[in-house]
């Protein structure tokens, strides 16, 4: 599944771990908020993965 992460700004951190982690650029960090570049994101959900509060998600990851 390829899909743009969806960011809970509640739980964030904003650690920022999510930006260094994409290895296409396609987060940002930008007046306090994650923006997501979705013409470039691969969904590859590296980003969802070192996120240390889960406050990054995608929907069908909890599918089975």
């Amino acid at each position: 599944m390829s899909s743009i992460p969806s960011w809970d700004e509640i739980g964030c951190i904003r650690c920022v771990a999510c930006v260094g982690s994409c290895p296409v650029g396609s987060i940002r960090f930008s007046n306090n908020r994650i923006i997501f570049l979705g013409e470039t994101c691969t969904g590859c959900g590296l980003c969802v993965r070192i996120c240390p509060v889960g406050a990054l998600s995608r929907k069908g990851d909890d599918d089975e």
